[in-house]
């Protein structure tokens, strides 16, 4: 049934292209066909190994009427072969389809205005969301954001991912209202707001600065819990500094510090995705009373793209007894052969953990091999 629906999906974006006359079509058609997985747990752990099999078709027309426009876009992944059954996933399926973008567009000089399920990318918003959602630039230096979500979901090339669901036990979603101001050219200064109801309250926001030698970055963001729903869960927060520096052409360098409440760690933040940890797992990142540390690197030439970013976790958490440590280094490799196929690669290594962290070192290899139409 779930390949069935991605055939149907492809035959529905070829009439609607039809269907719009010269309409141009702006978006691109791609598979991601392998993706190759293996872990190497520790503290008794099994190790596992999956193939998976992923097809990403989408659909963006042109202005088809007055700035109206539609977007349409699915993924179906299919499990190609596991060591050991769960290692896909942690469902029974041998495979998922998720239609992650079905949405009309009205945009002008003033405005742009998304209806539907959409991708975000909000500093504590992020994957795909069924949405509302409303950008306006009253002046040259203010872009103000504003929005509603209902229902949120994941898609990628790497396994099992579910449809859309509620991610708001009251089913109310979640506001979101953000603002970036641009008050000198490399300043930036952004404040945000959200509300989900009968959850939480979310404050904060962020100045950062670039130029092309140089950036820097501080964000704090406060979360207040309504304590009925949360059943007695503590306030909590993230404060995160970063630096970084171009110091030759193609070379990236950059550290950052991180930390959490000492009592209600994030406080829910990251519910409804982030753009905040760097880290390709970083389980411990938003634990309560956590301090990270981390410097990483990025160099392009060419085709050829790599990276490596090192980090310590430390969790003070006694009264939970969660004291511990515990490290991680991620390293990425990407490569383009030509405009239609790559190659990337991804090392993820937890090591050096103690006290609560002692049994959850690991090694994963994570390859995906890429075709792009």
């Amino acid at each position: 049934m779930k390949t069935i629906s991605i055939v149907a999906a492809l035959a529905l974006f070829s009439s609607a292209a039809l269907a719009a006359g010269e309409t141009s079509i702006e978006g691109v058609v791609y598979g991601d066909l392998t993706n190759f997985s293996e872990e190497d747990a520790g503290g008794g752990e099994k190790q596992h190994l999956f193939l998976n099999g992923s097809v990403n078709v989408g659909f963006a027309s042109g202005d088809v009427y007055n700035g109206l426009s539609f977007n349409l876009g699915a993924r179906g992944n299919r499990k190609l072969f596991e060591k050991e059954k769960g290692d896909w996933g942690d469902s029974d399926a041998f495979d998922s389809t998720v239609f992650h973008t079905a949405n009309l567009t009205y945009s002008n000089d003033l405005l742009t205005l998304v209806a539907g399920r959409q991708e975000i990318s909000l500093e504590w918003l992020s994957d795909y969301h069924e949405a509302v959602v409303g950008i306006v630039k009253p002046a040259d230096i203010i872009t103000i954001i504003a929005g509603y979500t209902g229902k949120y979901a994941e898609s990628d090339y790497d396994g099992y991912y579910g449809g859309f669901g509620e991610f708001n036990p009251s089913k109310k979603g979640a506001y979101v209202v953000e603002a970036i101001v641009a008050p000198v050219e490399g300043l930036t200064i952004e404040p945000w707001f959200y509300h989900v109801p009968e959850l939480a309250d979310w404050i904060g926001g962020k100045i950062a600065f670039e130029n092309d030698l140089f950036n820097a970055s501080a964000a704090y963001t406060v979360s207040q819990l309504d304590k009925d729903l949360t059943k007695g869960a503590e306030d909590g927060g993230v404060i995160h500094v970063t630096a970084g520096a171009k110091p030759v052409e193609g070379l990236s360098v950059y550290a950052g510090v991180a930390a959490t409440d000492a009592e209600g760690g994030a406080g829910l933040l990251g519910a409804v995705g982030e753009n905040v940890s760097p880290f390709e797992d970083g389980d411990p990142f938003f634990n309560a009373d956590t301090g990270t540390i981390y410097i990483g690197a990025s160099y392009e030439t060419g085709a050829l793209s790599v990276g490596a970013l090192f980090g310590v976790f430390n969790t003070e958490d006694e009264v939970k007894a969660n004291e511990g440590s515990v490290n991680e280094l991620d390293l990425t490799a990407s490569y383009g052969f030509n405009d239609w196929f790559s190659l990337n690669g991804v090392i993820v290594s937890v090591f050096g953990g103690d006290k609560a962290y002692e049994d959850t070192d690991y090694t994963s290899l994570r390859v995906a091999a890429v075709f792009t139409y």
